[in-house]
């Protein structure tokens, strides 16, 4: 799940609880999934127009989000 932010965020979880709608989600696939908010490094971006990073938190967020893949070893490259 990536960021969002203001207006967005503060309403989605009313209207689509997490626990009813995107947790739900890995366990019907059978995959796994990174959620912004469960990680530190990308839980605290501010979306200028709610849903979308600016270039340079894109390029933040795209970072933290490969460590995290690699980490979870779901990203491999090859050099």
């Amino acid at each position: 799940r990536t960021p969002s932010s203001g207006g967005y965020w503060s309403t989605e979880p009313l209207q689509y609880p997490r626990a009813e709608y995107y947790d739900k989600l890995p366990a019907i696939t059978n995959c796994g999934s990174i959620y912004f908010k469960d990680y530190p490094d990308m839980q605290d971006f501010i979306c200028p127009e709610w849903s979308h990073l600016t270039p340079t938190d894109a390029v933040r967020y795209t970072k933290a989000l490969i460590g995290h893949l690699k980490e979870k070893e779901w990203f491999t490259y090859a050099n």
